[in-house]
């Protein structure tokens, strides 16, 4: 996944790259999070085995085995 990269800089690069300067040409608003928003993205679930894939910084996950209910008849 690599390093986290920080919002303002991805909005600053891309007003930069169209030619025109940020704070200047284009304002940039911070407004803080929302209701909802999160400030990082679970990769794995708490009932998932991690294992390495033999490439750097890549894993595995192995998913819980999950049994049903057998269902009751007559």
């Amino acid at each position: 996944m690599g390093e986290p990269v920080r919002i303002i800089d991805i909005a600053e690069r891309m007003i930069r790259l169209s030619g025109l300067e940020p704070g200047k040409d284009i304002g940039i608003k911070i407004i803080g999070m929302r209701p909802g928003e999160k400030l990082f993205e679970e990769l794995f679930d708490k009932l998932e085995t991690r294992a390495p894939s033999g490439l750097e910084g890549v894993m595995v996950a192995t998913s819980a085995e999950f049994r049903w209910p057998t269902p009751r008849c007559g």
